[in-house]
This record gives structure tokens, sequence and C-alpha cells, in this order.
């Protein structure tokens, strides 16, 4: 891999937007194991779980089950979760208008995701 294409310098050099899931999920985790990049780990992880819902909803014992992933990054993700929720509520309290259907499917995903059943 050239460093061109390794993630930190793509976001930096093209934006966030131009990055794979797998790609920023690396980047969020940071390092790899011996015999596994952490851009594998990620991939596996987002295979796995089939997407971002799936890793976001993943019980600890379910994330720390992958090779390369554990309580710490556990943590991590759930406070990273927890800091884009707080950002999502906060906007739409200030006053900021769900103005189209995906602003308020994400609104809603975020305060509802923690639901086993329909809400």
């Amino acid at each position: 891999m050239t460093k061109a294409e390794l993630p930190q310098e793509k976001l930096l050099y093209y934006g966030a937007k131009q990055l794979t899931d797998a790609e920023l999920l690396a980047l969020f985790l940071r390092t790899g194991i011996k015999g596994k990049s952490v851009l594998d780990i990620a991939r596996e992880a987002l295979t796995r779980f089939q997407g971002w819902q799936g890793l976001v909803g993943a019980s600890r014992a379910q994330f720390c089950s992958i090779s390369g992933l554990g309580t710490v990054k556990y943590v991590q993700l759930q406070a990273a979760i927890e800091i884009a929720q707080r950002h999502l509520f906060t906007r739409t309290m200030r006053g900021k208008i769900l103005s189209s259907s995906l602003d308020t499917q994400h609104f809603l995903m975020a305060k509802l995701r923690h639901y086993s059943h329909e809400v």
C-alpha cells in the first residue's frame, strides 16, 4: 500500500467523505495486530456485523470476539457514538429543523438504537 492509499493520508488529501467505511473504522481503531492490519480488522468487523448499524449495536462480547478488538476499543466506540448522538440532539434542539428524510432517519436511529423492539 502506498502512502497515498493509507487512510490518514487519504483523509487529509481528499477529505473524510472519500474514505470507505473500512478506512474510517481503521482510522478510529488506529492499530492492527501481528499478522493482521488495522484495515483487515475493520473490514472483518464491518462484514461480520453487516455494516455500521450492526457494529454499533454489537454487544461488548460480540465486538471483542474479533481478533484485534478489545474492551478499550469497544469503550472508545461507545463514547464516540454517544458524542455523535449528543451533537445531533443538540443541533436539533437548537432549532435546526430536520429538513430531509435522511436527517430524520439519522436522528431517529441515534435516539432509538438501544431498543430491541419497535418503538
